[in-house]
C-alpha cells in the first residue's frame, strides 16, 4: 500500500480531464495577458510588470512540452535572430557617429556578441534543437537592449536642455529677471 507522498509523486499518464483543464489554465493566462496588456500598454511602462509572471509560465510550459514549431517558415525566420541585432550593432554606431561625436566604443563588445549570438541561434537551430536556439536568441534580444541602452544614456543630456539652457544663458536671465523686480516695485 502507498503512502500519502508516494501517491502524491507517483507520474500517470494525464487524463482527458486534466489535459482539458491546463488548456483551460492556459487560456485564462492567455486572457489575463492581453486584458493587461490592453488596459495597461498606453500608460506606465511598469503598469505591465503583472504579465511577467503568466508570459514566463506560458514560454514555460511550451518549452516544456516540447511543442515549437517546426513549420518551415518560422525555421527559415530563425534568420532575423542574426539580421536584427547586427541592424542594430550598424545604427547603434551611426547614432553615436552623429549625436554623440564618437564611435562608441562602450557598445561594441555587447553588439558584437549580439550579433554572434544571433548567428549562433540561426546557424545552430538544426543541430541543437528549438530550445537552445530560443535561449541563444533570448541573449542575443538582452545585449541589444544593453546596446541600445548604451547609447540612450549617453544622449539623456540632449534630450533634457534645461541644464544647458541654463548654463548659456544663465547670467543673462538672471540679470534680466533682477531687472524685471526692480522696475516693478
Amino acid at each position: 500500500m502507498p503512502t500519502v507522498l508516494e501517491d502524491k509523486i507517483h507520474v500517470s499518464t494525464p487524463t482527458r480531464a486534466w489535459r482539458l483543464d491546463l488548456l483551460a489554465q492556459r487560456a485564462a493566462l492567455v486572457a489575463i495577458l492581453i486584458a493587461v496588456w490592453w488596459g495597461f500598454s498606453l500608460t506606465l511602462p511598469h503598469y505591465v510588470l503583472p504579465l511577467y509572471p503568466a508570459i514566463a509560465i506560458l514560454i514555460a510550459g511550451i518549452l516544456n512540452s516540447g511543442n515549437l514549431s517546426k513549420a518551415r517558415w518560422l525555421v527559415r525566420g530563425t534568420i532575423g535572430w542574426f539580421l536584427f541585432p547586427g541592424a542594430i550593432a550598424i545604427a547603434v554606431l551611426v547614432a553615436f557617429i552623429m549625436f554623440g561625436g564618437d564611435l562608441g566604443l562602450i557598445a561594441w563588445p555587447f553588439s558584437a556578441a549580439a550579433v554572434i549570438f544571433g548567428l549562433f541561434a540561426w546557424w545552430l537551430y538544426d543541430a541543437d534543437g528549438a530550445e537552445r536556439a530560443l535561449l541563444r536568441g533570448m541573449i542575443a534580444s538582452v545585449l541589444v537592449a544593453v546596446t541600445v541602452y548604451a547609447v540612450t544614456l549617453r544622449l539623456l543630456p540632449s534630450l533634457f536642455p534645461s541644464e544647458n539652457l541654463l548654463t548659456r544663458f544663465g547670467a543673462a536671465a538672471a540679470t534680466a529677471s533682477k531687472y524685471r523686480v526692480m522696475s516693478a516695485t
